[in-house]
């Protein structure tokens, strides 16, 4: 009699357990705390032990973060996990290493999975490499663990959302996000009485109207400079002339249109007349950005992530106060493609350490943690929520011309999502350099990419 009592109340335990775990509607999971565990489906022949969920973090566990964050951030970022490692519930300790930019941790994640050992519990990865590691399968799908975490993924801007999937699979999250603009002399601008162009059609103008020059004919102050070392920043200029870079659904490309070979031929007048710079080569960013800061030049085209670094560089210069404007546009249409970086899970490692991971992913792409990383770099806000709270409006008060880019936020756009995009734009920065700097024909040099382009948009149809 005992032991069928014992039976009994043990299937009204796990109908209760059911009948609770089920109806969780009304509430929300915080970000950093577990998920209700998951129900074993109902069995009509006798009941079942709730499964437990995979992505629960069970015992204390050590991971490491790779990351590009260069060392005028090591504090930030000692705050930021510091502060993960002392509050969070799960024992959870992030050891942060720096790995190098971009293109390098980029090597070092790659020859890490080839050799099945040496991978970080999660990364960064930039812009133009996340979608190679979604279509290889080397980034964890974060579907599942959105899901489970009931994390708010509307809560992100659309277009830096849409980076982070790759063949409608959620690959990664928006993380270091940030665009091309125009950092501008504002002392200069006022002292000449000139508008900042919101056209391109007007750039010129105002680059001839800026430039100054000595008795002898040289230039002692340059009327712009564009960066021509990463094709990121001059991408804005063909896209928003209505070229198609590529073409995804023909697999073509239309880079030696009359419009792109318009546009080239206006930065090549402007440089090869002497009143403008094109900064290509190794050192050429420093280079640029030292003429900028010692007060030598109007304009530069550059990230809107190192807004901090121009301000700093500046103030220490005590030349002159900074502005930054939207990208010139055409006819209104003022796109420019998203940068930085998004962080991933890397796929090969055991669940225990991908559980782990996203729970620090949580905290690092959460929206408090987001204003912090906003305030202490030049990177921008991911999350809606943020600007309209309190903490997004007193870094607009310290920050006002970011209020522009946020402005026109909307018209930034991931980058296309295509194995030849990087091939793209590499070549294209090599024709650009023999247009502008050499003062090769554009035409002639514009076809002889396409026909080169055109080559690998077949080969990667095959």
């Amino acid at each position: 009699m005992k032991r069928l009592l014992a039976m009994l109340l043990a299937v009204v335990m796990v109908f209760s357990l059911a009948a609770c775990g089920g109806n969780n509607d009304e509430t929300k999971a915080p970000e950093t705390k577990a998920p209700a565990q998951t129900d074993a489906p109902a069995q009509t022949d006798a009941p079942t032990a709730p499964e437990v969920n995979p992505y629960l973090v069970t015992e204390p566990i050590t991971i490491k973060w790779w990351h590009s964050l260069e060392t005028q951030y090591d504090e930030l970022i000692a705050e930021i996990v510091g502060h993960f490692n002392d509050t969070n519930e799960y024992g959870i300790t992030v050891e942060a290493e720096y790995i190098g930019n971009y293109a390098t941790l980029n090597e070092t994640l790659v020859s890490a999975q080839a050799a099945g050992t040496g991978l970080p519990a999660i990364t960064v990865g930039g812009s133009n490499y996340v979608g190679n590691y979604g279509s290889s399968g080397m980034a964890e799908d974060l579907a599942p663990y959105v899901q489970a975490y009931g994390m708010d993924l509307t809560d992100f801007f659309d277009g830096m959302l849409k980076m982070s999937y790759v063949n409608d699979t959620l690959v990664s999250l928006p993380f270091l996000v940030s665009t091309q603009v125009l950092y501008y002399n504002a002392d200069k601008v006022a002292e000449k009485n000139l508008t900042v162009p919101t056209e391109w059609a007007d750039v010129a103008d105002f680059v001839n109207a800026s430039v100054e020059k000595d008795a002898s004919g040289n230039v002692t102050f340059w009327g712009g400079y564009f960066a021509g070392w990463d094709y990121a920043y001059f991408l804005p200029m063909f896209m928003n002339q209505g070229v198609k870079l590529i073409d995804v659904e023909n697999n073509t490309t239309d880079l030696n249109s009359e419009a792109a070979v318009n546009v080239v031929k206006g930065v090549q007048e402007l440089v090869q007349s002497g009143v403008a710079q094109w900064a290509y080569g190794s050192g050429s960013s420093a280079t640029m950005r030292k003429t900028f800061y010692d007060g030598n030049a109007m304009f530069t085209v550059h990230t809107s992530s190192l807004y901090n670094t121009y301000i700093d560089n500046i103030a220490q210069a005590g030349q002159f106060e900074l502005g930054m404007a939207w990208y010139p546009g055409v006819d209104g249409r003022a796109e420019t493609t998203l940068g930085g970086s998004s962080i991933l899970i890397p796929a090969a490692n055991d669940q225990a350490t991908k559980n782990a991971a996203f729970v620090f992913l949580m905290y690092l792409t959460g929206a408090e943690t987001n204003v912090k990383w906003a305030d202490g770099t030049g990177y921008l806000i991911t999350r809606k929520s943020v600007l309209d709270s309190e903490e997004g409006k007193a870094h607009l008060e310290a920050k006002p011309a970011f209020k522009n880019i946020y402005d026109n936020l909307s018209k930034a756009l991931p980058k296309i999502e295509h194995t030849c995009y990087t091939d793209m734009g590499d070549l294209l920065k090599s024709y650009l350099n023999l247009i502008i700097i050499e003062g090769q024909d554009a035409q002639e040099q514009l076809d002889l990419l396409v026909e080169e382009l055109q080559e690998l948009l077949d080969e990667a149809a095959e």
